[in-house]
């Protein structure tokens, strides 16, 4: 029977819009002062205030549901984990000295004063803002403790209801609902925090639909962090389609010796359902947890991509976030795993997902009313099984991400993209692995040949030099050469080395420049029409 660590407070539904709250909870109050406060609030509670979308009902709705899910077996299935208030030391791994100061000086502001700095669209203050933050950074904190602590711990995984959410607030900044990284300052806490865990690697998967710009940017010269997120964005001028926070982008790969350690699959439009997720997670998120081999893996679990959130306008169901979960598992399953809540602003739709997560956490199955099974990862685990998925743009995006040269046509710009590629294999090869778990990246560029004469770029001699050439020839003609893009929709499974059971390599994929960047030049070499 499983079990998994749950970490949640009432406490944290204080942080409220001004004008909605009860009372003022000062950070010396106690917790039974600062509970009945929750509890009194809790009777007046709707589902939305005024202004705001990131509500207080928001985590209340999502916990009752997971307690409704243990009552229906008869016996605990969930471990509390006591949310205590982060110490200021434990966030200033992430955080400067100046926005904990700032966060703390919201205690003594005035009514007036907070007024001043509150934007509904973007961030509320009230006096209890500066425990909740506190609070959900110690609720996910407390979550890696017990998933680490190997002589004590009864599951390698936890699920973090918590609120306000994290993942937008920078080092030096609160934005977007955020105050405190709750991931960042966790991961942090981790690999630098915690004296008593061996952690290297922390893998962190945020599939909130905004992208996660305050984990990039906490984590994005580190090295022992990967950070991978599944977003929408808009680039450019086109204010009608900017999506908040309007980062993202996939050259954005890391800094310095973490060049590498961060990916963007960026949705350009809203819409996007399973089949869209399903390819991501199959191409491109399990073979880089399989092959980065974490010693702990954090989700960033934004549940505003589902059908029917209000700020998401996309088309997720709830069942996907079981079998995104599920699939996570079945990588990386001995490695502890947490998630944490971020956004997700439709109530009863959040607490359907959250529900899903916590199945698959539990290893329960799942019984699908429309009738789709999934397999397990190695037979395209979280696919449906048919023999066509659905072809959209989006997933033409992911193929060329995950095959890396589908290079049609061709522009200027792909001369110094296919020396990067050929320098990326060259490297890869002297240090004799394979790219991602046998996975090979395939050439495309002689168009639609068949799977087996297509070359695997981690050998430098098979069509780099061509690329290259042909990359030359366009700059002496200033002609873009016209090539038969190959769109057929392969699976993971289609792509691995040929023992027929979607057995895996062990390979190297060290998460760093010379084989990630395989993945980040198909963002480049992809045609302007079709790059994310």
């Amino acid at each position: 029977m499983s079990k998994v660590y749950l970490a949640y407070d009432e406490r944290m539904t204080l942080h409220r819009p001004l004008q909605e709250l009860p009372m003022s909870s000062a950070e010396g109050q106690d917790v039974a002062s600062t509970n009945s406060d929750a509890e009194h609030s809790a009777e007046q509670e709707t589902d939305h205030f005024e202004g705001t979308m990131e509500i207080p009902h928001r985590i209340r709705a999502i916990y009752e549901k997971l307690i409704e899910l243990e009552a229906r077996d008869g016996y605990r299935r969930f471990i509390d984990v006591p949310c205590t208030p982060a110490s200021r030391a434990t966030i200033e791994l992430a955080h400067s000295e100046e926005h904990f100061e700032y966060m703390q000086d919201t205690m003594t502001m005035s009514d007036e004063e907070l007024r001043s700095i509150t934007n509904p669209d973007d961030l509320y203050f009230c006096k209890n803002t500066f425990l909740a933050a506190r609070l959900a950074v110690g609720g996910v904190v407390g979550c890696v403790d017990a998933v680490l602590d190997e002589t004590r711990r009864k599951s390698c995984r936890a699920a973090a209801i918590v609120r306000p959410p994290g993942h937008h607030a920078t080092r030096d900044k609160a934005m977007g609902f955020c105050y405190f990284n709750n991931v960042a300052v966790a991961a942090k806490h981790a690999l630098y925090g915690n004296g008593s865990a061996q952690v290297n690697r922390v893998f962190i998967l945020d599939w909130d639909i905004h992208h996660g710009n305050g984990i990039q940017d906490l984590t994005f010269d580190d090295p022992n962090i990967f950070y991978l997120s599944i977003h929408r964005a808009s680039f450019g001028k086109n204010i009608e389609k900017w999506f908040y926070p309007g980062t993202g982008r996939p050259s954005e790969t890391g800094m310095g010796d973490a060049q590498g350690t961060n990916l963007n699959i960026a949705f350009g439009e809203g819409g996007m359902g399973d089949a869209e997720y399903a390819s991501a997670f199959s191409q491109v998120v399990l073979p880089l947890i399989y092959n980065w081999k974490p010693d702990l893996i954090l989700v960033a679990c934004g549940l505003d991509a589902v059908k029917g959130d209000l700020l998401g306008d996309c088309g997720l169901s709830p069942s996907m976030y079981y079998s995104m979960t599920r699939s996570i598992i079945e990588a990386a399953p001995t490695t502890p795993l947490v998630v944490a809540l971020e956004g997700g602003y439709n109530v009863s739709q959040s607490a359907d997902c959250m529900e899903k997560v916590a199945l698959a956490l539990l290893d329960e199955s799942l019984n699908y009313q429309d009738g789709q099974q999934y397999t397990s990862w190695s037979c395209k685990s979280i696919l449906p099984q048919r023999h066509q998925v659905v072809q959209t743009k989006e997933t033409q995006k992911i193929q060329r991400l995950a095959c890396a040269c589908d290079v049609a046509p061709m522009t200027k710009a792909n001369r110094v993209a296919a020396k990067a590629i050929k320098r990326s294999a060259s490297a890869l090869e002297r240090k004799g692995g394979t790219c991602l778990c046998g996975c090979h990246f395939m050439c495309r560029h002689a168009g639609c040949l068949p799977m087996k004469k297509r070359k695997c770029l981690c050998i430098p001699e098979n069509n780099i030099e061509m690329i290259k050439e042909e990359s030359d020839d366009e700059e002496e003609n200033g002609e873009k050469l016209q090539t038969q893009p190959d769109v057929a929709f392969e699976t993971m499974e289609s792509a691995v080395d040929s023992d027929g059971a979607g057995n895996f390599q062990e390979g190297v994929m060290p998460g760093t420049t010379e084989s990630f960047s395989l993945l980040v030049h198909a963002a480049k070499t992809a045609p302007q029409s079709c790059r994310m």
